[in-house]
């Protein structure tokens, strides 16, 4: 680990060693002492390679940095683990399995990881970084999107997670919004593979009951808790995400996150047919099957979705 800091009187650029992070050093220029900051995670720092230029964002498993790979001289999105979780070694543990499971997956529709490692103690994964915006981003600008669109986008993330869970059987289990990227180009990228669960390679790691996702999205086995759950429990997510986009709002809300799960196990959700009375019949049935509470009322496969929308 390593920090790129410009001397404050000079504008000299320092390559600062760990050793010196919160120490006084004198500038090899202007030979004026200058303190270095305590040891962080930020602009400047150099971590396994990686000069961080800014923090872009932040998920349930870390901070997400652009960042160059210096050897490569390429821009990538770099995630870093939080340095309180380092002291669990199951989340070091499933920080790493994140990354073995998301660097088998090759697919248009999926952002590329590109290597996992630590450095002075802090566990980082970098990917492809890609110039767009989420659907999220998209939807604080416009509120909603027309159907037709709405559904060309909901169409590739079932293509990427068909890929995932055909091939490897491998489920995402927090598709929402702004985990669906945007590039400049149109095509639609899945990302945040943090959340991913290989059932060939479960390792036990969630079996405590611990509830994975996010509540507006969140299907009502996933919400109660339930296992072992399989692709149609993402199906539902996608559902409730092609629900948002196209009517401005999830399908519930609430004041607290066990409300809105709760709502997602007991309550049916307001027609999309109101909302967005201009939703094509064949869109509206699609959400319809994708929302239903029991499992086996859904698609019984990606396929037979895609099949539907096409």
């Amino acid at each position: 680990m390593k920090l790129e800091y410009t001397c404050p009187r000079c504008r000299h650029i320092m390559i600062v060693e760990e050793s010196e992070f919160g120490q006084r050093i004198q500038c090899a220029a202007c030979e004026s002492p200058v303190g270095i900051p305590d040891k962080f995670v930020g602009e400047g720092v150099i971590l396994g390679g990686y000069k961080i230029i800014r923090k872009i964002g932040k998920g349930g498993m870390g901070e997400v940095f652009l960042a160059v790979q210096l050897a490569m001289e390429r821009e990538v999105a770099l995630k870093v683990l939080p340095s309180k979780m380092t002291r669990h070694h199951d989340s070091i543990e499933r920080f790493m399995r994140e990354a073995r499971m998301a660097a088998r997956l090759t697919h248009p529709n999926i952002v590329t990881v590109l290597e996992a490692g630590e450095d002075s103690g802090y566990y980082f994964i970098a990917m492809n970084f890609i110039h767009g915006e989420t659907l999220e981003q998209i939807l604080e600008r416009e509120r909603r999107l027309d159907p037709l669109e709405a559904l060309r986008y909901i169409r590739q993330v079932a293509d990427a997670l068909q890929f995932g869970w055909d091939h490897f059987q491998i489920l995402h289990r927090d598709i929402k919004p702004a985990n669906i990227m945007i590039e400049n180009g149109g095509r639609v990228k899945l990302l945040d593979m943090g959340l991913a669960k290989s059932i060939l390679e479960d390792s036990g790691m969630t079996a405590t009951g611990t509830i994975l996702g996010t509540p507006y999205y969140m299907s009502p086995e996933q919400a109660r808790g339930e296992g072992p759950i399989d692709f149609r429990t993402d199906m539902y997510a996608l559902g409730a995400t092609l629900y948002h986009l196209i009517a401005g709002k999830p399908p519930f809300d609430a004041d607290t996150p066990v409300a809105i799960m709760t709502k997602h196990i007991l309550e049916e959700p307001p027609p999309i047919s109101k909302l967005a009375p201009k939703t094509p019949p064949a869109i509206v049935t699609i959400i319809h099957r994708l929302l239903q509470k029991n499992p086996h009322d859904r698609y019984s496969s990606y396929a037979e979705l895609i099949d539907d929308i096409e």
